[in-house]
């Protein structure tokens, strides 16, 4: 009997091990970004005492000043207004109204490696757990 209670609460871990592990690739597919490099543009209500003025914008620079608040994937970094205006800092000015930026770097490889790391964990514990309880199966059936 302790070998049957055993398997169950082997049985209920692995339930709730596959629940969370399903909903979280289903939220990380839902909420999946691209690596790579995003800007965010706010619109500042006051002059900064440091900022920079912004000459030659790239078009995804152009896009976030466009839409405040919204971070806007860079599709070729190497040509970032960050990066080829080397002076150009967090706050500046463009077309008479100052902005600040934020520039985030996302990797989501390791995301990805270590949900595909826990779906085959999970598979393989479910595999384990059926192969033991098909080899012990005539042990743990009640007697008559």
């Amino acid at each position: 009997m302790k070998a049957r209670g055993i398997l169950i609460a082997t049985f209920i871990v692995l339930c709730a091990a596959t629940t969370s592990i399903i909903a979280y690739s289903i939220w990380s597919e839902s909420t999946k970004s691209k690596s790579g490099q995003y800007y965010r543009v706010e619109l500042l209500t006051e002059t900064p005492q440091d900022y920079s003025v912004l000459t030659n914008p790239d078009p995804w620079l152009l896009q976030a000043i466009n839409t405040p608040g919204t971070w806007i994937y860079v599709e070729n970094q190497y040509e970032s207004s960050f990066l080829l205006q080397p002076s150009l800092k967090s706050t500046f000015e463009h077309d008479g109204s100052f902005y600040s930026t934020e520039i985030v770097y996302v990797d989501t490889w390791l995301n990805e490696i270590l949900t595909k790391a826990a779906q085959i964990g999970i598979a393989s514990s479910w595999t384990a757990f059926g192969t033991i309880t098909l080899i012990n199966r005539k042990r743990l059936s009640p007697q008559t």
